[in-house]
């Protein structure tokens, strides 16, 4: 496998309110299913079950800097890395991150997203991984052309002494 080669997608997804996806987001079993297309869909190998986490409601508690309305936290962990759900219903959204060193589609990724809940919004980061041979090539190019030697900021020629 090609460690310079892969991808990170990363979909922040807002669902329509008062339908049926807020009792989805934070159902196990259907995000089960939304893990279970998506890994037959980008073609990878589950290692283990999904984990899931129940995160509670806390309404600000002392020192919080942030109130946590709760949800759903899983994660798949894939041959090339890890699949990884959060979700607030109680604001009808959700965040989808596929991470893998082996290629993928962003767009099965989001198919399967459409396929599994009614969107109203969605922002899709897709961030290929890049050979680093390339990065240091870019490093290692000469800069852009210098002014002539003997020619001042100002454009004028100084003449030598």
């Amino acid at each position: 496998m090609d460690l310079n080669s892969g991808r990170l997608v990363a979909c922040s997804v807002r669902t329509h309110p008062g339908s049926f996806n807020r009792s989805l987001l934070d159902n196990v079993k259907y995000i089960e299913s939304l893990f279970a297309l998506l890994v037959h869909r980008i073609k990878m190998t589950p290692l283990a079950a999904p984990q899931a986490f129940e995160v509670p409601a806390n309404d600000g508690a002392v020192g919080d800097a942030v109130a946590d309305d709760g949800g759903l936290t899983m994660q798949c962990v894939i041959s090339t890395s890890h699949i990884a759900y959060h979700s607030w219903p109680l604001q009808d959204q959700f965040r989808l991150v596929v991470d893998s060193c082996k290629d993928f589609s962003a767009k099965d990724v989001e198919e399967v997203v459409r396929h599994h809940f009614t969107v109203k919004e969605m922002v899709i980061q897709d961030v290929p991984y890049e050979d680093p041979a390339n990065d240091e090539a870019q490093r290692q190019k000469p800069p852009a052309e210098a002014p002539a030697p003997n020619s001042s900021p100002q454009g004028h020629a100084e003449t030598a002494a």
